[in-house]
């Protein structure tokens, strides 16, 4: 009975751990699928209402997916050094604190951008974020396809070794 028990603890260790992987490709899809529609909000706003940085920070604070929206945060708490150090900083700082789940070709993208943010007029503004938006989206077209083949082989191998230990352990 013990044995059982232990088996079937094990298959279900495994299949959690197989599961796991699979939710953290997902939360990646999610978080680059947010950065591209925040990219999207700030190409807009930047090109028709011509908002000042400060108050887009605000802005995407307000209405940034929640993957998204940490990182707008804590850009417009750095924001109120503004005076004391350069946008570019600033955003850099912002970009360099970010969670472990980015990957350095997506942190690339965002210290791009940063570098055309403020310095320049509306229009090349835009198009900096219209290459950053065609840039994330390259990279989330790929995460979507790494969650769709490795998630299977996440699901699949999760399950196939709690049996293979299941069958060693009876």
């Amino acid at each position: 009975m013990l044995r059982w028990l232990g088996a079937i603890l094990v298959a279900g260790a495994t299949s959690a751990a197989g599961l796991a992987a699979i939710q953290r490709l997902g939360a990646r899809v999610r978080l680059l699928s947010a950065f591209v529609a925040a990219l999207e909000i700030m190409q807009a706003e930047i090109t028709f209402n011509l908002t000042p940085l400060p108050e887009l920070m605000s802005i995407l604070v307000r209405r940034a997916a929640p993957p998204a929206r940490p990182f707008f945060l804590h850009c417009a708490r750095l924001l109120k050094r503004l005076g004391e150090e350069s946008f570019l900083t600033l955003w850099q700082k912002a970009v360099s604190d970010m969670g472990a789940e980015w990957r350095a070709g997506e942190r690339d993208v965002l210290m791009d951008l940063g570098a055309v943010l403020g310095r320049y007029d509306h229009k090349a503004q835009a198009r900096a974020l219209t290459l950053a938006r065609n840039r994330m989206e390259a990279l989330l077209t790929h995460a979507e396809s790494e969650r769709a083949r490795q998630g299977r082989v996440f699901g699949a191998l999760g399950a196939a070794s709690g049996l293979a230990i299941v069958i060693i352990l009876i």
